[in-house]
């Protein structure tokens, strides 16, 4: 938000007929510098078009005063100094973006009273000669000693003749380089030092990184900057971060440097001026927001709380430690949701469906937080109400599908209703038709799968027609199969008694003529193998005695038993093995 506002101002410099002063277009180039924002690419490509018509108007207009000095490891960019002020830049730019105009008009030498650039210090770093011939571990060996004696001259010149051939001696580099710093204060020979050493060991990050923060406490400002951009900030360590984030806040860039002392808080290790920043930094921001609260608090005393929340956000997004913009914001947007809350009492009074009334409850619920309670009852209301309707449609559909006779398409609503219904739902259906009562409660059909469930279902409903039509042949079989899902159910028993009726008086008649042939097989003479024809007969009772009352069945037994011992008796002594195999396999096991 912050970086869009500053564009648009250099677009209305760009389109203004006044040309603002030298100081102003570089405050404005600073501002509006993609290079460490993220921001997506399209509007990346559109801040440095704006960066660069800015940098093209600075020169067109004040190149006199300007020269410019080339990138140290790019020969097509170039830095845009001062020739009076050499801490004064107006940034990077690439040399094709620069109009004609302004590469004539531009100073092309700087002025010999203004700091020595990168690109003379390199030269002079590559002009001088190693003043030993040791190794540079060696050399820092005896730099070291040179230190302790308090000959810091000697010291000196041994460090910044140091030169490494590959990155196995970078730690010797880096140390010598910190102590020219450190321990005696020789930026320009550190500068030096670096800048003289092989073109890939200046590629290293951290060679480039202790470079960059050299320049900066050397107070070039440009060079250290330029360094700084071309890594991602998250790869620097925290006083490098530190550095960069002064470097911004100097330049004008204050949420940049507010991001980068975020992500130097975020690093190991300790900056003694970080504090101090820190409250420069917060005092511009909450200079930069404050306007922006005094017309948000306008806003919402006139009850335009839109307009409120815009400049809240903005000012929010200068400074987002602003406690009061975000005490107001909170104030504005309890207000927005009791305002939609009684938007949708509103609505909810009004509306009819069953749905909309539930995403209605579900809204105010997250915005009325008072009323939370009545509001989870009626949500819990509404989904009773709604499933009532919902039992009531399954039932309406279960009356035109059971007059229909669509059986199949009976069950799957009864399964749902034993499933998902309440007890009192379930009994409902299931009175819809004589043929659904064997459904109530049924839990063995319940252990069945569905599909088993409804075709021992429709098996019973085949019965019951066939029965009702008359026909009772034949239906024994299956009232033996449907018992041991359904013999509890009176409308089973109805059916199954008046089959078992049948059957037991044809198995009584059977019995009986039976037991007749077993008299006359008795009272006649010389019949040859009776003892094994009675044998036959009395296996030959027991299927249909298992149909008779126990009393009955146990008479009849003992009238069969009476004959057959008449003729056990008669042909005693003459009982071969052939009749007892035959009695086995006849069931008489006794």
């Amino acid at each position: 938000m912050e970086w869009q506002l500053r564009l648009k101002a250099a677009e209305s410099a760009l389109a203004n007929a006044r040309v603002p002063s030298s100081q102003e277009l570089i405050s404005l180039i600073k501002r509006v510098n993609p290079t460490c924002l993220q921001l997506p690419e399209h509007d990346r490509e559109y801040g440095y078009s704006i960066k660069n018509r800015l940098q093209n108007l600075l020169l067109e207009t004040y190149g006199e005063v300007f020269h410019l000095e080339p990138h140290p490891y790019t020969p097509d960019i170039i830095l845009i100094k001062h020739n009076a002020l050499p801490s004064v830049d107006a940034c990077h730019a690439d040399v094709k973006a620069l109009s004609l105009k302004a590469l004539d008009t531009v100073g092309s030498i700087a002025p010999a009273t203004a700091a020595p650039s990168a690109r003379s210090v390199t030269k002079a770093a590559k002009s001088s000669k190693p003043a030993t011939g040791g190794s540079p571990k060696e050399t820092l060996r005896n730099a070291e000693l040179l230190l302790e004696k308090y000959e810091y001259p000697q010291a000196e010149e041994l460090l910044a003749a140091i030169r490494i051939a590959d990155a196995r001696e970078l730690p010797t580099l880096v140390k010598a380089a910190r102590m020219l710093v450190e321990e005696m204060g020789a930026y320009q020979r550190a500068i030096e030092l670096l800048l003289a050493q092989p073109r890939q060991v200046l590629k290293d990050k951290v060679v480039r990184e202790l470079l960059a923060m050299t320049y900066y406490g050397n107070g070039l400002i440009a060079e250290a900057r330029a360094l700084f951009e071309a890594v991602h900030p998250g790869d620097l360590e925290k006083s490098s971060i530190y550095a960069y984030a002064d470097l911004s806040f100097k330049d004008g860039n204050i949420s940049q440097a507010y991001h980068l002392l975020k992500l130097s808080d975020e690093k190991e290790g300790f900056v003694s001026s970080h504090a101090s920043l820190r409250k420069e930094i917060e005092a511009a921001m909450l200079k930069e927001a404050e306007p922006y609260l005094q017309r948000a608090e306008a806003a919402f005393a006139a009850a335009d709380l839109a307009q409120a929340e815009d400049l809240l956000q903005q000012a929010i997004s200068l400074y987002p430690n602003f406690k009061k913009a975000r005490e107001l914001a909170g104030e504005v947007e309890a207000q927005k949701d009791a305002a939609q809350a009684e938007r949708l009492w509103a609505q909810f009074g009004s509306c009819a469906a069953g749905t909309d009334r539930l995403d209605l409850l579900a809204q105010l619920l997250e915005l009325d937080k008072d009323r939370a309670g009545e509001i989870r009852d009626l949500m819990a209301r509404e989904r009773n109400l709604q499933k009532q309707g919902a039992v009531e449609d399954r039932l309406s559909t279960l009356r035109t599908l059971a007059a229909q006779q669509c059986w199949e398409e009976c069950v799957e609503n009864l399964i749902w209703f034993a499933r998902e219904g309440e007890q009192a739902d379930h009994q409902r259906a299931c009175d819809v038709s004589p043929y659904f009562s064997v459904l109530y409660q049924n839990k063995k059909l319940r252990r069945l799968e569905s599909r088993d469930a409804m075709e021992q279902w429709l098996k019973f409903v085949r019965l019951k027609r066939q029965m009702e039509q008359g026909q009772t042949e034949d239906c024994w079989d299956l009232l033996q199969d449907l018992k041991p899902y359904f013999h509890s159910y009176p409308s089973f028993r109805k059916e199954y008694d008046q089959v078992l009726e049948l059957e037991s008086a044809k198995a009584r008649e059977e019995a009986q003529q039976l037991l007749t042939r077993l008299e006359e097989l008795e009272q006649s003479e010389g019949e040859k193998d009776a003892l094994a024809k009675a044998k036959r007969l009395v296996a030959q009772m027991q299927k249909p005695l298992a149909l008779l009352p126990a009393d009955e069945r146990s008479d009849l037994k003992q009238d069969a038993k009476f004959v057959l011992d008449r003729l056990e008796k008669e042909t005693e002594g003459e009982d071969s093995i052939l009749d007892y195999r035959e009695a086995l396999i006849l069931g008489n096991a006794q």
